[in-house]
């Protein structure tokens, strides 16, 4: 077979047997010349050799071998241009640069993020799949490989430094070192390592799908909140014509010229409010709601949420300046 070499009995036609010393493998065959080993059992993917080359396609300036509709073409990873699809930039030696998607793994299965591929930046990769015309971004790329089989032919860990929070990671999920974790030896209340404040606590309110939990509605119906038991948050009316509304769902619409309150207990002083919504277009609508604000905003676009940097005791409120409603699924209040 093509694994490795054992002891192998061979049986003749006559009935005698002979047992044979330990054999070298045999040698991979892919005769149909579908990138995959012929032999039952063995699914190693074989690299076509560069002469037995059938045809060449240059797309972009880069050639793409072809071996019976089999398509490769090997390169150095310069953009991922969208994570989430499996889409990035390839270069050869002399720069020439071909756009690849790979919406599907080689077992047919979505490429729901990079993380599953762990590939980066600088890493050299061979692609299988059939060269295209590109009619998507970046439209500097003249071609594109679709689909296929990605191989990582080279690939260097850059493993970062370990924070308090952070573990020694490389940028393809490998980790080399835990996270320190915060010290605080001289008992001052502050990390001795980066100075973080230890005494504060994270809180977090949900709206639930449960229309006896997901918060009250006040009989003029102007107003409608809901808490954890420490802190109430709120959407008002405000200075808007339209009625408040709310349901069930798992969601509150913070409507145009409605506001938004955190009530703060006496004596609490709120470091940041995180502020989460439902998909990337209420994401959208959220930053503009909260467009009047003169407070940081830190957006994440991976969690769907936007960072208000407070720093202060008392209430807060702002108000959706913007034309949408923007629908909020919870809040995460940090506090001293």
């Amino acid at each position: 077979t093509c694994s490795a070499g054992g002891f192998t009995t061979y049986t003749c036609a006559c009935g005698d047997t002979y047992v044979a010393d330990e054999v070298a493998p045999l040698e991979h065959v892919d005769a149909n010349l579908d990138i995959t080993c012929d032999y039952e059992g063995c699914t190693k993917r074989i690299l076509p050799p560069a002469d037995s080359t059938v045809s060449l396609f240059t797309a972009n300036h880069m050639i793409i071998v072809s071996l019976n509709s089999n398509y490769y073409v090997e390169g150095v990873i310069t953009e991922i241009t969208d994570a989430k699809n499996g889409i990035f930039v390839i270069a050869d030696e002399e720069g020439n640069t071909i756009l690849v998607r790979l919406p599907k793994d080689a077992n047919g299965v979505s490429y729901s993020a990079w993380t599953t591929l762990k590939v980066v930046v600088g890493d050299t990769v061979r692609v299988y799949g059939k060269p295209t015309k590109n009619t998507g971004t970046p439209t500097s790329q003249k071609a594109k490989v679709e689909g296929g089989v990605l191989t990582v032919v080279e690939h260097t860990h850059v493993f970062s430094e370990a924070t308090c929070t952070e573990e020694s990671a490389c940028a393809c999920l490998a980790v080399a070192a835990p996270a320190l974790g915060h010290l605080d030896e001289d008992a001052n209340g502050l990390c001795d390592r980066c100075d973080w404040n230890m005494n504060l606590s994270t809180t977090y309110i949900a709206i639930s799908t449960d229309a006896s939990s997901s918060g009250v509605l006040d009989e003029a119906k102007t107003k409608w909140n809901w808490t954890d038991g420490k802190f109430t948050a709120e959407i008002s009316k405000g200075a808007s014509t339209f009625t408040l509304y709310t349901n069930a769902k798992a969601y509150m619409q913070l409507k145009k010229q409605n506001d938004f309150t955190l009530y703060v207990p006496e004596g609490v002083t709120v470091q940041t409010i995180t502020i989460f919504t439902t998909n990337a277009t209420q994401l959208a609508n959220l930053e503009k709601a909260m467009a009047g604000l003169t407070n940081t905003l830190i957006k994440d676009e991976v969690n769907l949420s936007i960072t208000v940097e407070v720093n202060a005791a008392g209430n807060f409120t702002f108000t959706n300046v913007g034309t949408t409603t923007a629908y909020i699924s919870g809040v995460e209040i940090v506090y001293e």
